[in-house]
């Protein structure tokens, strides 16, 4: 009889705590995730210029450019590109005196 009740307690104890925790699980978003990346596409939409111009967008080619200019652009991008010392400089922090 004594380890009959023990079973029952030990179930019963392991069912309230398999309850209690899916209901944590069973919860809603928080107001946080609610509100994750409205931030950044508020951002993205204060930044269009012409908002009928972006959603409408040209997807004809450009057939002719100005060509010495676009060989400059070329010329400073392959430069630019070409010498990633600048990003591998290391940053020092002083903590403390």
């Amino acid at each position: 009889m004594k380890s009959n009740q023990i079973m029952n307690t030990c179930l019963l104890t392991g069912i309230v705590m398999v309850i209690a925790l899916t209901t944590g699980c069973a919860s809603g978003p928080t107001r946080v995730e609610a509100d994750y990346g409205n931030s950044v596409r508020a951002m993205r939409q204060a930044q269009i210029m012409d908002p009928v111009a972006a959603a409408t967008a040209d997807t004809t080619p450009i057939t002719s450019t100005d060509g010495q200019r676009m060989e400059a652009v070329l010329q400073t991008y392959r430069e630019s590109v070409g010498s990633p010392t600048e990003t591998a400089k290391t940053i020092d922090f002083n903590i403390g005196d």
